[in-house]
């Protein structure tokens, strides 16, 4: 039996006395609204989730729980032990019962054998159930590991339903470029494993925007910035573009003790295909260049060009060297965005590899 379904199994299983949790207390249009903090172990016993699952016959609204979902999130907990501040939303449907008032802090009584249903959050909660549940691990600490709640007065099951869908149909996630950008900012530790390269990227796309040495000085969009601008490209396409050179095990530990390097030698290979192909910079619209698919072939291609040049950190003169080389890849005709057999700026990322891949082939033939 898989984790998810023994965590749900023993969710409808357990019975519980009643439960008193301490909150505050406020109305928003005639609906009651409580704030509080729980502990994982208290929210074992009565939280559950409304999922729908013909095969197991719930006719919930939610979408099933996600166990990936479930170990990420525990992973991402034990690391370096990291918070998780967003709280729990859960619905009582019913009206609840309140006591031990003081001043606007009261107590709320969950009935034995009621639930709160968990309306935003499943996938937070389900990772600490398994850190509570891991005797391997810390469970005792997770068990005890405490989480803000909102808790909403629902009359019915239909009104719990549509404030699910509002929170989760009408918020807007944060962009990737924004949260990584954001961790760099506040001196935290960047992303680990698989991700790590995130940091860096945006470190670099940073550089780029910022640096009036750099060619795309200021042409960058950032996420905030406004509409309009005539900018080369996004924050956001940049970032994902360089993950062939920052995921590259040898640039990962140069980083370190070389990130300036680094990020001068991104900006001096933009600077060689700009002397290069200086069409797709001055009518940067016209060409897939600054296209997801030119953004990210380029960067691509970084790796072999370096490999050929047979240097740590080849100068823009010698970037040139090579991509002066590569005939068809260095014309209109390849680039424009119309292009029938040259780099199609839609292409799917699968596509775009493989146009990289045609020159880097190109690369490993260029003599210099």
């Amino acid at each position: 039996m898989r984790t998810t379904e023994i965590i749900l199994i023993s969710l409808i299983q357990i019975k519980t006395t009643h439960m008193l949790i301490k909150v505050l207390k406020c109305t928003q249009n005639d609906n009651s609204v409580y704030t509080g903090k729980m502990s994982v172990a208290e929210l074992i016993k009565v939280s559950d989730v409304d999922f729908a699952d013909p095969d197991v016959g719930k006719n919930g609204y939610q979408r099933k729980p996600n166990e990936k979902r479930f170990h990420e999130i525990a992973n991402y907990m034990k690391y370096d032990k990291s918070m998780l501040p967003p709280a729990i939303i859960m619905s009582y449907r019913g009206t609840l019962k309140t006591s031990n008032k003081h001043g606007e802090i009261m107590d709320i009584e969950i009935p034995a054998g009621e639930k709160l249903w968990v309306i935003d959050g499943q996938h937070r909660l389900g990772g600490l159930k398994l850190l509570a549940t891991d005797e391997s691990y810390d469970s005792a600490h997770y068990k005890n590991f405490q989480m803000p709640v909102v808790i909403i007065e629902c009359p019915s099951i239909n009104v719990e339903a549509y404030q699910f869908s509002i929170i989760n149909s009408e918020a807007k996630k944060v962009s990737k470029y924004l949260a990584n950008e954001g961790i760099l900012k506040g001196g935290g530790k960047g992303l680990t494993g698989k991700k790590s390269w995130l940091s860096r990227a945006v470190a670099t796309t940073d550089y780029l925007y910022k640096s009036p040495d750099s060619l795309m000085f200021k042409r960058i969009k950032h996420p905030n910035s406004p509409r309009g601008g005539d900018y080369f490209c996004s924050a956001l396409g940049m970032m994902n573009s360089l993950d062939s050179l920052l995921n590259d095990a040898t640039y990962s530990s140069l980083w370190e003790k070389d990130e300036e390097k680094v990020k001068k030698m991104v900006a001096d290979y933009w600077a060689a295909w700009q002397e290069v192909i200086p069409f797709c910079f001055d009518e940067h619209r016209d060409y897939a260049l600054f296209k997801s698919s030119g953004m990210i072939s380029v960067n691509y291609c970084l790796m072999a060009i370096i490999g050929k040049i047979g240097k740590r950190y080849p100068s823009q003169e010698e970037f040139e060297t090579v991509i002066k080389k590569l005939g068809r890849y260095t014309t209109k005709d390849y680039w424009h965005v119309n292009s029938v057999d040259g780099m199609i700026h839609n292409l799917g990322k699968g596509q775009i590899i493989e146009e990289a891949r045609k020159i880097s082939n190109k690369i490993l033939e260029v003599k210099i």
